[in-house]
């Protein structure tokens, strides 16, 4: 839809309400996704300019092969949609970054945990000048390792296996600052690893992510409780 500057004006001129409202919604343990404010966003002001500031996405269809992004305490977990309501990522019965972690077939509540929101990727058409594979290429890719181990906090952790299944380039904006996002290191992992736990402290600090210095966007949020399967 085309963006309206005249939507984006009312919207700015009723934020004050939205303001209240987030009070009295959080008050009452309202549901994110019906709460006033995102409710106007994803349906109101769908076509205000605001929106492309917030990435909310009015178009709540996961499509297969779409990367998704969803946030922990102090990180980012990555996996592949593969349709149906799975996906396929790194992780273990207790932890994401459990040195048991191995690549699983989920269901997404399991991959999206107790978060309330998640994000979807977009990628160009080439990642450090390896073609970007299509939706099934990409399910095919991810399924295919199913079982895998191998587990690296900075070397091969979900982020690299994610992007790898979608562009053949096994790399990770969250550990570009201390590795460049490619190799590993035991005096690098307990770096980040400290780092990771004391930013946990405050829930919602994270290790920095910088996957668009790859040219890969964080494209759209969506709501999880009103996703479409």
């Amino acid at each position: 839809m085309a963006k309206d500057w005249a939507s984006t004006l009312v919207e700015l001129l009723t934020s004050p309400v939205s303001l209240v409202t987030d009070v009295v919604d959080v008050l009452m343990d309202t549901p994110v996704h019906e709460r006033f404010s995102n409710s106007i966003k994803t349906d109101v002001f769908q076509d205000s300019h605001l929106r492309d500031l917030e990435r909310v996405s009015t178009d709540r269809k996961l499509r297969p092969g779409t990367i998704l992004r969803v946030g922990r305490t102090g990180f980012w977990h990555y996996g592949v949609y593969i349709g149906g309501d799975e996906t396929v990522h790194f992780t273990s019965e207790e932890s994401d970054t459990s040195e048991d972690n191995r690549v699983m077939r989920t269901n997404m509540s399991k991959f999206l945990g107790d978060a309330e929101e998640f994000q979807t990727l977009r990628f160009p058409k080439k990642v450090c000048g390896q073609r970007v594979y299509n939706g099934k290429e990409t399910c095919a890719r991810a399924i295919e390792k199913i079982g895998l181990g191998d587990y690296s906090f900075l070397g091969n952790n979900c982020q690299h296996f994610a992007v790898w299944c979608k562009s053949g380039v096994a790399i990770s904006g969250q550990t570009v600052v201390v590795n460049g996002g490619e190799s590993d290191s035991p005096v690098y992992r307990a770096r980040i690893e400290a780092s990771t736990s004391a930013m946990g402290l405050l829930g919602w600090v994270k290790v920095p992510d910088l996957i668009e210095v790859f040219g890969i966007e964080v494209s759209r949020t969506l709501f999880a409780s009103n996703y479409l399967p």
